[in-house]
């Protein structure tokens, strides 16, 4: 019994520590961007590609951040989103869960595994707050 329970604990603490799957981008002033793909529904209800955001804060004080997500394709700047959200301290705001995260209406999932595919996280801004007192 003790060796189950020591095990489930285990499965648990590991669970927290893992990015699940977030691809690390850019760390800047104690915080850290990441990002991965996957589906979401649209306004229409459709299972569409999404970029889920992971904006992890290791500061002592509450951030607020804002970037431009710019998607390329072929060389070529195709579409570009905006995100402005404030994250606690010692917290990580990520996903579809915490809305951070852009629906592309332009691009199909054989374009985005494409090698001519590009993200980039740019514009990135972070700012120190008191604390998050807005909804985000």
């Amino acid at each position: 019994m003790r060796t189950l329970i020591a095990a489930v604990l285990f499965l648990i603490l590991s669970a927290q520590g893992c990015n699940t799957g977030y691809e690390i981008y850019k760390k800047t002033d104690g915080v850290t961007f990441g990002y991965k793909w996957a589906e979401a529904r649209n306004e229409a209800g459709e299972r569409v590609p999404a970029i889920l955001l992971m904006v992890r804060n290791e500061n002592e004080h509450a951030i607020d951040y804002k970037l431009s997500v710019d998607f390329y394709y072929e060389g070529l700047l195709r579409e570009t989103g905006e995100l402005d959200y404030c994250v606690p301290a010692k917290r990580t705001r990520k996903g579809k869960l915490n809305g951070v995260y852009l629906i592309s209406d332009k691009f199909t999932s054989d374009q985005i595994k494409s090698s001519d595919f590009k993200v980039e996280l740019n514009d990135i801004e972070v700012a120190k707050i008191e604390s998050c007192n807005r909804e985000d």
